[in-house]
């Protein structure tokens, strides 16, 4: 392994600190999805909700899944901008990387709407 290799290792920490874990938290609790979805899904559908939420739950396990697939063979970091950059080129990996970031503050922004609303 070379010098630059070896800096470059370092500076990628693949750890989860005692804030990121808080953040995770706070996000798994008052996500959107986890308290919002249930009740509008039950509210249009009924009891096929439940299948509806199911089906789901499968398909985002399998997105996950895909995720760390693809974090186990890449050493650089970039999450989907890197993996789609790598399979499809540069300009498909630059439009991964800024809708990626786009929808941070956009997720925000629907957390705090659904906080305003439980909260009146």
């Amino acid at each position: 392994m070379t010098d630059a290799e070896t800096s470059r290792e370092r500076l990628l920490i693949r750890g989860v600190g005692r804030w990121s874990l808080l953040g995770l938290l706070i996000n798994l609790t008052l996500g959107a999805g986890v308290l919002g979805l249930p009740s509008k899904a039950f509210a249009l559908i009924g009891l096929h909700a439940f299948t509806a939420l199911a089906l789901a739950g499968v398909a985002v396990a399998l997105i996950a899944l895909c995720f760390a697939e693809l974090g186990s063979r890449f050493t650089a970091t970039g999450g989907p901008y890197l993996y789609v950059r790598e399979a499809f080129g540069d300009t498909l990996g630059f439009a991964a990387g800024w809708l990626a970031w786009v929808t941070r503050p956009l997720s925000v922004a629907t957390l705090l709407n659904l906080l305003i609303v439980y909260v009146a």
